[in-house]
């Protein structure tokens, strides 16, 4: 990054950070100046108090006039107290209400990257640095800069000699930031994919363990991490350097200051007790400098940490809820779905159009690597196609609310997941105010109820964490529960049967059958002969198209759809 871009970017990064004050945080950013001028002007007291020590004091020997300086200096020291107190409380109470803003609009940004997406992590990790800088002493800090004129009232020259030192402090501030940006951004990006490849790491330990990866995996995540601390390392050589510096010359400046005035005061231009007073106030009028020097590696990570989140989460953090459709019967209809994973890549799924109605269970079968588990999750809404339409009874997924999108679909991916929570929890999909009873019923359909009521805690054993060990096969039945839970108008399964047994198959079976008769449009993507010869329909995808229908299975049901139709052909029978 070139000195320029560096600049340009952080002021870029600074702007950002007024604007989301000024927009998100107005009455805080009123308080928090109100009390900076408050602290500003009372940290003066110790200083008028030593002038006046010197210059009236001792002047005239009055115990009277020293009890009573020192009492209000005391009082404006306690003042102070106060006011910086209620600024770093300010400052915490800003950083939670602007985390809570951008809270859910974030969220719901993420759940849109790809499963397995790296970016998730990074925001979320920006998302901690934002709120630990707002509700920091550092951001507080940000608010004396204004403050610096009023340190500098003093002699005409001293006050310059003042404004020269703050010019170099600003100076060194400038070349930190500008000569170290470069190496911090790989210092970030360094940690970033240590963190990240260390996680996914971890969330896959059991096959770490069994393929003997976790030596090779130690030494890879050791390289990452030694990347990031040498960058590190040289990020903070170039740091700790200017940091070193401007604490030496601010030192220095402070013995050329004491010496200026004491110069004064032999030519008479100014009284004694000016001289202590010159040295303190001018080392609280560089102290901001000093101190925004110190912490600019927190600054510098958290400005465009901030900028990251706003671009995500974008002006408006609210999110509008979509009206809700009627009840959908459950006629599902892809219409010239394509999907390409890059513009310039090749098609993996190529003008599929299809259309499942209820009452009716369609097969989709095919080759490894054709596209069959892709298109099941495009129909279900997992994933967005690059071109074509998915209606539900001929209304596309945008114009439904996502809460009943996915009440009406029930869906089980080939690699399904179980989330953190009770049994109860996962199959309920979270649903605070779940019947138990339809819980019951959904374990019940697809032959998992036994299996759950004999773990010590039922349906109230927690799950997804590591706290229970589960079969693999009972995880399967839990997962298809979940779709099952609710009479979703619309099923789609990938691969339902891959871990089942016998027993459990032929329990699958029944509830599709059950869900067939219950007016359900069933996708099922499998190859087992049981599925085959349940389903209504069969399709074959390969290399992305829907190449072949059985004749036979096209035969049994009415007006069931050509595979490469035009919208206009297809009609809901």
């Amino acid at each position: 990054m070139s000195g320029l871009e560096s600049q340009s970017g952080q002021g870029a990064s600074v702007r950002r950070l007024m604007s989301v004050l000024r927009q998100h945080g107005p009455s805080h950013l009123r308080a928090m100046a109100g009390f900076a001028i408050v602290s500003n002007l009372m940290v003066l007291a110790p200083s008028f108090h030593m002038l006046q020590v010197y210059d009236r004091v001792l002047a005239s020997g009055s115990t009277a006039t020293l009890f009573y300086i020192t009492l209000i200096a005391i009082a404006a020291l306690g003042v102070y107290a106060y006011s910086e107190t209620a600024r770093l409380r300010i400052a915490q109470r800003f950083a939670a209400t602007y985390s809570v803003l951008v809270a859910r609009k974030m969220f719901a940004r993420l759940a849109q990257l790809p499963d397995g997406s790296a970016g998730a992590g990074s925001y979320l990790r920006d998302y901690g640095t934002v709120k630990s800088f707002l509700g920091s002493k550092v951001f507080v800090s940000l608010f004396d800069l204004p403050f610096l004129p009023l340190f500098m009232v003093l002699h005409p020259l001293i006050c310059l000699i003042t404004l020269l030192g703050s010019g170099v402090l600003i100076g060194l501030g400038y070349l930190n930031a500008k000569l170290g940006e470069e190496s911090r951004a790989a210092s970030r990006k360094a940690e970033g994919d240590a963190m990240g490849f260390a996680q996914t790491a971890f969330g896959h330990s059991e096959h770490v363990r069994a393929l003997g990866l976790l030596p090779t995996f130690i030494n890879v995540w050791g390289q990452k991490s030694a990347n990031g601390l040498v960058c590190a390392e040289e990020a903070a050589r170039v740091s700790s350097a200017y940091y070193a510096v401007s604490k030496s010359f601010r030192q220095g400046l402070q013995v050329l200051i004491m010496a200026w005035g004491a110069w004064l005061v032999l030519k008479g231009d100014m009284s004694g007790g000016m001289i202590f007073m010159a040295s303190m106030i001018s080392g609280k009028a560089l102290a901001p400098i000093d101190q925004l020097i110190g912490s600019w590696e927190s600054i510098s990570k958290s400005l465009p940490a901030l900028d990251n989140i706003e671009t995500l989460t974008g002006d408006d953090k609210t999110i509008k809820p979509r009206p809700p459709l009627p009840q959908p019967r459950g006629v599902l209809t892809a219409e010239e779905l394509v999907f390409q994973a890059s513009p310039e890549g090749r098609r993996l799924i190529d003008r599929v159009s299809l259309q499942v109605v209820p009452g009716e269970i369609v097969a989709l079968a095919g080759p490894t690597g054709s596209g069959k588990s892709l298109l099941a999750r495009m129909l279900a809404g997992a994933v967005t196609p690059t071109s074509g339409a998915i209606l539900l009874d001929m209304a596309s997924q945008e114009h439904y609310p996502a809460e009943q999108w996915g009440k009406s679909i029930g869906y089980l991916s080939d690699d399904f997941t179980l989330f953190p929570g009770t049994i109860a929890a996962n199959i309920a999909r979270f649903d605070a105010a779940a019947d138990m009873n339809r819980v019951y019923t959904a374990a019940k359909r697809i032959g998992a109820h036994e299996a759950i009521s004999g773990l010590p805690q039922g349906y109230h054993t927690r799950i997804g964490d590591g706290s229970a060990w589960l079969t693999i096969a009972v995880k399967q039945q839990i997962a298809l529960a979940r779709a099952f839970y609710g009479q979703p108008c619309v099923l789609i399964l990938d691969q339902p049967t891959s871990h089942l047994d016998q027993a459990g198959e032929g329990a699958l079976i029944n509830a599709l059958s059950d869900a067939r008769s219950g007016g359900a449009a069933i996708i099922v993507v499998s190859r087992r002969a049981t599925i085959m010869n349940l389903a209504d329909r069969r399709i074959m995808i390969v290399n992305g198209r829907a190449e072949a229908i059985q004749p036979e299975m096209r035969m049994r049901v009415q007006a069931a759809p050509p595979i490469h139709a035009s919208p206009s052909e297809m009609a809901t029978p």
